[in-house]
């Protein structure tokens, strides 16, 4: 297969996609280039390609904030945690790991910040009530 399959391919119907990417994966350095050349003269391969690489970015920037969003979410939820074990570390001296890795469990904002009103008052570990639904 050379640079003149290729060629056709470009202007075969819809759906051919993988053919012109099969096509163009067998050439060698100097045909792509000039495959990139020929097809750049082409004012609608420009704008589809431009309009290809605005489409990528904008996914890379939502899936970038999404997931700053999430791992702030996590962090925060990750304070809380902390704040409501150096409390309780503090009152009671002692934290059992189960009541840790009960905490860790423990996914909402709302029902951390329950356990830390809690965390304030309780003079034992079994005051808490980590089993306890959110009110």
């Amino acid at each position: 297969m050379g640079l003149r399959d290729l060629s056709s391919a470009i202007s075969a119907p819809p759906g051919a996609l993988a053919t012109v990417v099969d096509l163009y994966v067998e050439l060698d350095e100097a045909q792509k280039e000039r495959f990139a050349a020929e097809t750049w003269k082409d004012e609608e391969v420009r704008k589809m390609v431009i309009t290809w690489e605005e489409t990528l970015a904008e996914r890379e920037a939502r899936g970038e904030a999404r997931g700053e969003a999430r791992g702030e979410a996590r962090g925060r939820l990750r304070a809380m945690r902390d704040d409501i074990l150096r409390i309780l570390q503090r009152r009671l001296k002692s934290v059992p790991i189960s009541v840790t890795e009960r905490l860790d469990a423990v996914q909402g904002s709302k029902r951390l910040e329950e356990i830390f009103d809690q965390a304030l008052t309780v003079n034992s570990v079994d005051e808490l009530r980590l089993e306890d639904e959110p009110s």
